[in-house]
């Protein structure tokens, strides 16, 4: 896994994940991005992380949005979607699985 580091925080590359190209979707593992989460914003309790795409070298901010559990109600993958993202990254969601 790639990550890039600067003063305030850890990016991760858009590298570090699968893409599906037909959902707009990154997957991950949650052992690979839950060393990062950290709030984002001074003045929001929003908790996520930063990507550098490789293919536009911006970065965007992810916020945790949603989470997915099983019947007993135990977490197996969160959401994460996009703030303050230039417009043709703001439907891209990452997922994180257990």
């Amino acid at each position: 896994m790639k990550k890039v580091f600067t003063a305030e925080s850890m990016i991760y590359s858009t590298r570090c994940f699968k893409y599906d190209k037909e959902n707009r979707v990154f997957i991950g593992r949650i052992t690979d991005v839950m060393g990062v989460l950290r709030q984002l914003f001074p003045d929001r309790l929003d908790l996520g992380f930063s990507m550098h795409s490789d293919r536009t070298g911006r970065v965007v901010n992810f916020v945790l949005t949603s989470m997915e559990t099983d019947a007993e109600g135990v977490p197996t993958a969160w959401i994460f979607s996009p703030v303050d993202a230039p417009e043709e990254a703001k439907d891209v969601t990452v997922k994180v699985y257990r």
